[in-house]
């Protein structure tokens, strides 16, 4: 009986040792960047490097190995004093900022950095894009991180889902800065942070077989088309109290600060968005529309992002960084 049972494990441990060989060799998954984080929930981790790859596990469109720094953030390493005086820009967005997608020299932030500095030093940007942030989370992001840089500019990358992931925010939304609109007045919350369990988030660190059956549990097509019609239902619904009070706040806090702030819409186009309308008569700063400045050869889906990821390709980097740029210079 017990030599049974010692076979048995045996034949388990080689079955696993094997197929965790084959996944790492034939399709390796993506390593575990991020960590709990009490502001925002979850962040990337500081100083960590690791392989990102395209989401499809049989159609890679990039493996792009990414390096972050000393605050958490896809950027190199930023000092707060600013002996030299130079104009510095902060950038606040979501994973179209963030931009694991892409080496770091390609990310808008970099490209940006090295345009407005072509024939001069004067300019530092500093990108604070962490995946999945809202206006909510930006506002934390400005507060917590931006502000220690003292900048003289902040742009702000908003996309449609951000009107759908602020209007999502209730008292018990976990895992995320917490906000609340009570007769027309906005309230901060404490965050509610969900403990990780360590046996895992151990396993999910070190195997790649467990990170594959966790991104194929459900097919990657299926579930995309899934998400794609809860994702049109859920706007087609939308009415919007939350997003107009949180920009709002974002804005003033920057102002107030001192700073400049700009919006880029960078998904979709504001003056053909009903959705957007009402954002657009609220916000009295600059405004850069990536898709109605675009190149009208070819749709913008195919110019800039990647066809099944979704996230901006390089040209499509090269193209923000061309728009703020000028913004910027005017």
């Amino acid at each position: 009986m017990k030599k049974n049972l010692l076979v048995a494990l045996l034949s388990a441990a080689l079955t696993f040792i094997l197929a965790e060989a084959s996944i790492r060799l034939l399709v390796p998954q993506s390593d575990r960047f991020y960590e709990p984080n009490e502001k925002l929930g979850s962040l990337l981790k500081a100083n960590f490097q690791g392989w990102w790859y395209g989401e499809y596990v049989f159609n890679r469109e990039f493996a792009t190995l990414v390096t972050t720094n000393n605050l958490g953030f896809h950027d190199v390493e930023h000092s707060q004093a600013n002996p030299t005086k130079k104009q510095r820009l902060v950038l606040l967005g979501d994973s179209y900022l963030e931009a694991l997608q892409v080496p770091l020299s390609q990310t808008v932030g970099r490209l940006l950095q090295r345009r407005l500095n072509h024939d001069s030093s004067e300019w530092e940007i500093i990108s604070l894009g962490r995946a999945g942030a809202s206006t909510a989370e930006e506002i934390v992001l400005w507060e917590e991180w931006g502000t220690r840089f003292k900048p003289n500019y902040v742009a702000i990358l908003f996309s449609q889902n951000d009107l759908l992931e602020n209007e999502r925010l209730t008292p018990k939304t976990t895992g995320r800065p917490r906000f609340w609109l009570e007769e027309n007045k906005l309230y901060r919350l404490p965050s509610i942070i969900t403990p990780t369990n360590n046996v895992t988030g151990f396993i999910a660190d070190h195997s790649h077989l467990a990170r594959f059956f966790a991104r194929f549990s459900l097919h990657q097509e299926k579930r995309s088309e899934l998400a794609r019609k809860a994702y049109e239902a859920a706007l087609s619904n939308l009415e919007l109290s939350l997003t107009p009070r949180l920009l709002e706040t974002l804005f003033m806090k920057i102002e107030t600060f001192g700073a400049t702030p700009l919006v880029v819409f960078v998904d979709d186009d504001p003056q053909t968005n009903p959705l957007l309308t009402p954002i657009i008569k609220l916000l009295e700063v600059r405004q850069i529309d990536f898709i109605a400045m675009g190149d009208k050869q070819a749709p913008p889906n195919q110019q800039y992002y990647f066809p099944f990821d979704g996230h901006l390709n390089q040209k499509g980097h090269e193209h923000l960084a061309t728009l703020i740029a000028t913004a910027l210079l005017d």
